[in-house]
């Protein structure tokens, strides 16, 4: 394997590994590393994309349908841990009604 492989498989399992802790936590009622994922998350797709993401949580506490917001660009994420078509459709139609 190269170098690149095993850094795209080392990145692949440090993000599965996230995703089944989060789950667990939120099983037991522990919801503060999906708060804490809002900022790694921030931070990730602005390196990544060069966006000037903010956690609009932080100004708004649990703002309706976006958790990140771009003003230049022009972009919004929901950062969620929550994987279901219900959940999807929920924050498009109040995503919509921001509009």
């Amino acid at each position: 394997m190269n170098e690149r492989e095993l850094n795209l498989k080392s990145i692949s399992n440090e993000f599965a590994n996230w995703e089944v802790k989060i789950g667990n936590l939120n099983s037991i009622n522990f919801y503060d590393a999906n708060i804490i994922s809002e900022n790694t998350v921030c931070e990730l797709l602005n390196i990544i994309f060069d966006y000037q993401l903010v956690n609009i949580n932080a100004k708004t506490k649990n703002h309706t349908a976006i958790d990140l917001g771009d003003d230049t660009n022009r972009i919004s994420y929901q950062v969620t841990s929550t994987k279901t078509s219900k959940k999807i459709q929920t924050s498009l139609t109040k995503f919509i009604e921001l509009l």
